[in-house]
This record gives structure tokens, sequence and C-alpha cells, in this order.
């Protein structure tokens, strides 16, 4: 009997089809009885980003969640993104983690059922011990931690025999601890969660994971690690290795999606962090890529894997370290100058070159607005009109305010990937970059620091606010403690930076969603508005009694510094995080995490124009010198008694 073609072309489909389709990768199954997702989102650092990751993450396809408790904002938004979602959350993998601040018996209990509520769950998927060490990451204090993790283990154990923990596990764990835990451990180890990239494969951790039945997870497999490992460190060595590259070429795959697929391939299960929707989207694309056994065993050959010390330190020498960072000279015998520069020098070098994007120059006598954006670029704006003059583009977001030179020639910033920037204010190109500063002094708060110090008018005094809801004054020259105000703990903490005005009034918004005036001086509330949600931006002050902020739902708004009445709001499509910044022209700049950067009329609340970035803007506008808001104090000689 013969086929007609069109039976014959459907079988060659469906033939072809079964040879080249990717098997799905199962889930993996943990030592409790449970299964693991082999794919999952990593939450560390977002912040205020997390909830908007999550949601991506959760449309994308992904349905394992990596959080800890010393993740700020990161249990609550996880779990809000989660409930908002409308997916199941059965269907749903979450892993948090224990810090150290929390070991005891008694503490850990507590520890777990504050994280329970912010998550909005009767039981966590899988728990870890997030260290054994309390380092400052963990904002622990002197007395901390109160017990040892060994202590922590056997709470966790009867918080598992009462349904709240359904697996257990650890993390930054390496053999000779795993030894010992193995020993103790009633309730079966399912997970250990360790620092795993192609340049540290952990390969003695992993291989105890198999004899003993245990999950091996990978954390910073894009090698971002490797960026803490030395001061003045410029790039990742994983993601712009040249060897994964090329190979990114020929199998027409990124880097990071290659990288993520050799992990999986090796048993390891991947959380990769990201906050970019397009990111989270492609690392969902490894479940569809294979690769050859050949390719697996040539990116072993070729990337060059570190020893490691039995607590989990890498152990290079400048040699291995170069080898880490492609720092390969090349023929030694030959005169050519440009051959004996390293790779590394070589790729810097044309990265500088693209860096800038120059359409103007900057004029100082002409009114320019520098503020950065999470798309990792610092702008240059015409305050007129909008006109973009140039933009630098950094390694990492930007969410620090710019600061000026004394002449006004230099801008200075901050930038995620840890760096201080000096640019050039005339066309935007690289002065230098430094990765560290001198300590002058310290002061341990009462909880995290998230909000910038203000100096009062005559410099004596250093006023900030803190995640404890505190608001503390100290000595500006030895750091000494003068007095600290409670806001309530209802405000649940304060993000915002204060501004300080003329009559010693100080104005903060809190994580609570008001804004509050706080006679500092006699440490007593003179107002609260409530505004709803959380405000992290900071006020500006005007000479005319007014104050200008922004909330996270969206706001812009303009208030009576003497009761807190609003003049005019404005609304911006999304949350501002960004302060404001006045003009001496009556506008108003400020940025959105829609991306937009508006000025805005002062005094009626017109948006006079807007200009849309490739990111969220949660920076401050900066404005050269001579176009400045001037607040007046009342005097130079003007002196703060507190």
């Amino acid at each position: 009997m013969m086929l007609n073609y069109r039976c014959l072309i459907i079988i060659i489909i469906l033939v072809y089809n079964a040879l080249h389709t990717v098997s799905p990768l199962p889930d993996r199954k943990m030592a409790s009885g449970y299964t693991i997702p082999v794919l999952g989102l990593g939450t560390a650092a977002m912040g205020d980003k997390t909830y908007d990751a999550v949601m991506d993450a959760l449309k994308a396809g992904y349905r394992m969640i990596d959080t800890a408790q010393a993740y700020w904002h990161s249990e609550e938004s996880i779990g809000r993104a989660i409930r908002d979602s409308g997916i199941p959350r059965e269907d749903i993998f979450i892993i948090s983690k224990l810090s150290p601040r929390y070991f005891g018996r008694d503490l850990t209990a507590r520890s777990v059922d504050v994280s329970l509520r912010k998550l909005g769950t009767d039981f966590i998927d899988l728990f870890l011990i997030h260290n054994i060490h309390c380092s400052d990451y963990f904002q622990c204090a002197p007395d901390e931690p109160k017990a040892t993790w060994e202590v922590a283990w056997k709470a966790m154990e009867e918080l598992h025999r009462q349904g709240k923990l359904r697996s257990l596990g650890v993390s930054n764990f390496y053999p000779p601890l795993l030894e010992k835990l193995v020993a103790m451990a009633e309730v079966p180890v399912s997970l250990v969660q360790n620092w795993f990239d192609p340049f540290y494969r952990d390969k003695a951790t992993r291989q105890f994971c198999e004899r003993h039945g245990i999950v091996y997870q990978g954390y910073s497999t894009f090698g971002t690690q490797w960026m803490y490992m030395r001061q003045g460190q410029e790039r990742n060595p994983v993601l712009t290795n040249p060897f994964l590259m090329k190979l990114s070429e020929t199998l027409d795959a990124s880097v990071a999606n290659i990288v993520l697929r050799w992990a999986l391939q090796k048993d390891v299960v991947v959380i990769p962090r990201s906050v970019n929707t397009e990111h989270i989207q492609n690392n969902m694309e490894v479940l569809d890529l294979e690769l050859s056994e050949k390719t697996v065993s040539d990116i072993d050959n070729n990337l060059p894997s570190v020893r490691i010390g039995v607590n989990g330190e890498p152990i290079i020498d400048d040699a291995t370290w170069n080898r880490i960072m492609g720092n390969v000279i090349a023929d030694n015998h030959d005169d050519d100058l440009d051959r004996m520069r390293t790779a590394t020098e070589q790729q810097q070098e044309r990265k500088n070159s693209g860096q800038t994007k120059l359409t103007d120059v900057v004029h100082l006598e002409d009114e320019t607005v520098f503020i950065g954006s999470d798309d990792g670029r610092m702008y240059a704006l015409d305050a007129e009109n909008g006109h973009v003059k140039w933009t630098f583009t950094s390694e990492e977001d930007l969410g620090s305010t710019a600061a000026f030179s004394p002449d006004q020639s230099v801008l200075y910033f901050g930038s995620e990937d840890g760096y201080m920037y000096a640019l050039r204010v005339r066309d935007g190109y690289a002065v230098w970059k430094v990765e560290s500063g001198n300590l002058v002094w310290s002061f341990r708060a009462g909880g995290s620091n998230w909000s910038s110090p203000v100096l009062s008018h005559d410099g004596r005094y250093v006023f900030f606010s803190c995640q404890d809801s505190h608001i503390y004054t100290l000595l500006a020259h030895t750091g000494d403690l003068v007095s600290s105000f409670d806001v309530g703990e209802e405000h649940d903490g304060i993000n915002s930076t204060p501004a300080i005005a003329k009559d010693g009034t100080l104005f903060v918004g809190t994580n609570g969603g008001s804004v509050v005036a706080v006679e500092i001086g006699r440490g007593k509330l003179k107002w609260e508005k409530k505004l709803g949600d959380e405000v992290l931006s900071s006020p500006a002050l005007d000479n005319g009694g007014n104050l200008y902020i922004g909330t996270s739902d969206g706001q812009v708004l303009k208030l009576k510094q003497k009761d807190g009445s609003t003049v005019w709001q404005i609304s911006t499509g999304d949350a501002v995080l960004s302060s404001p910044t006045l003009d001496s022209h009556g506008r108003v700049f400020v940025g959105s995490n829609s991306g937009f950067v508006f000025a805005i009329n002062e005094e009626t609340g017109q948006v006079t124009w807007k200009v849309e970035t490739e990111g969220p803007v949660v920076a401050s506008p900066l404005i050269t010198a001579h176009h400045q808001y001037n607040y007046w104090y009342g005097g130079e000689d003007t002196k703060d008694e507190l």
C-alpha cells in the first residue's frame, strides 16, 4: 500500500521532532521525599524590585523562588507576588534561609513564624541554614549568634515535625561540616546550596552530596562572586570569558544559558538571579537547550577550575587569577607593544570607548539635569526640554545620586557594580573609577540603614534614619550619639533620607506610607500625614514653606511644611523612589520606576516634559550649579543647638 505525499511529510516531521526534541529535565527527588524543580529564581539583593521580578518569573513559568530572612524586603514581596499571581501555593516551591542571628531553639522557631507570616503560607518547602558565620551581611549584634548552628538545626527538625518546614538543608557548608551534620541529623539533609560556577566547581562537596543522596544547588552560577574577590575587579570573568563568548556564537545561545545548561548537566540545581524581565524569560530557554558531551568537556578543559580549601575558600595565586580573568600576555618576544598588552586591557579599552554616547557637550552656564537609571546609564538632560546630551553606561544599575567637584567640571556617582565613577561633565567620559574608601568612624544603629546621612546647617550634627524606625542624631566629628527619635514600629522602618528645615523641623518618609515632621531638638512629633503606600523617596524643601516627595504608589506631592496639607499631586505611572530636586526656575525634577524622568511646574504641578529611559529611575536628579535651588537657612552664622 502506498502512502500519499501528505502522510509521508507528516511522518518525516514526526520522526525529525522525535530525534531532535530536547528531553525535559525532571524535577529532582530529595531525601525528604519531596521533589524540587531544577531551575528557579534567586532573589538576593533585589530589595524593592523583588515583587516585579517574582511576578515576571511566575508568568514566564518559574515554579521555584529562593529567598532568605536576610534579604531585605524579600519574603513579604514574594508572598504578595504569589498571592497576586493566582497560581496555587502548592504549585510553587519556596526556599528560605535561617539567618545566624536567629540561632537558638526559641529564636529559630520565632523567626520561622515571622517568615511564614511574611510569605503568607503555612509551610516552607525547603528551609536552609544560611551560614554558620554571623558577618556584617546579617546585621548581627556583638553578642550574636546566641547559639550554635547545631542547636538551630535541631530546632528546624522540630519545626519539620510540626509541618512548618517540609525539607531541610544548609547553605555555605563544606565536607567537614557536612560530615558532622549528617552524623547528627535525625531529619535527612535534603539539599546543600553553595557557590558554583565554571571556575568554582566545589567538586568535593558535590561528591559528598552524591554519596549521601543530597541534592546540590548552586548560587552565583554566572560568576558574580568573583566580582567581590579582589579590590578593583572590573568585569565578570564568566560572562565575558572569550571561550564561552565564542561558543555562544557557535551554538547561537547566550553565554548565560550555556553556563546554566552546563551546570544542569552536572546535576546542579540552579537559581539564576535577575530583575530584568527579558533575562528572566531568556533563562527559561535553558530547558530547551542541550550541550553535547564534547561541549561540556570543552568547557571543563578551557576554563581553569580553582582549588578550594576545606572550608570553601578558593585558593588562588596571581597566575591562577590571571587565567581566570583572561590576562594571558601574548608572545613576549614580539616587539609590538599592542601584542604585549593583556587581553583584559584590550577588552577594557574597547569597552570604555563604547561606554559614553555623546550627542551634545554640556556647558556649565546652561541648565543640565544629571540622573542615573536602573538601565545602568547616567543621563545628561537639557532642563528646558529633556533633550539627551550624553549618556554613560556602567556595568550595573545606577541608584546613587550624583555630586559635583568644587569647580563643577567632574561628576561623581556610585553604581551597583561596586564602583565610584568620576566623569567629565562636559562630555561624559570617564576620568577614573575606584572601589573603596577609608573609614573615619562608624556607628551601629538598631537596624539596617538605607538612607543617606544629612548634615546640620553648621556641620556639627549628622542625621540619618534607619530600618528600626528611629531617627538618629550624631556628632559629625566623632560619630557619638546625641539623640534618637522613635517614630513607632507601626511605620515598619525608614528608608527615606531626612530633610532639615530652617526652624529645625526634620521631615522624612516612612515605610508605613507616611510623611512625618519631627521637632528633632525637642524629640517631639509635630505632625504625620498618611499617603498610602511606602514612602521611600526623600523630601525636598523650598523657601515658601513647602516640601516635595514621591510615594511607592506612583505619586509626586507638594505638601505644606506647617501641617502636611496637600497643595498638588500628580501620578507618574509607577513607584517613585527617586527624590525630587528643585531648580531656581520653578521646576521640580524627579525619576519614576516607570522609566521616565519628569520636569514639573513647581506652582501648578503640571508636567513640563518627561524623558523615557530603558529602566526604572530611582536616583535623584542633579542640576548644574548656576541653576540649583538655594534653600536659605537664615545666614552663615546660624547655629543648630540640640
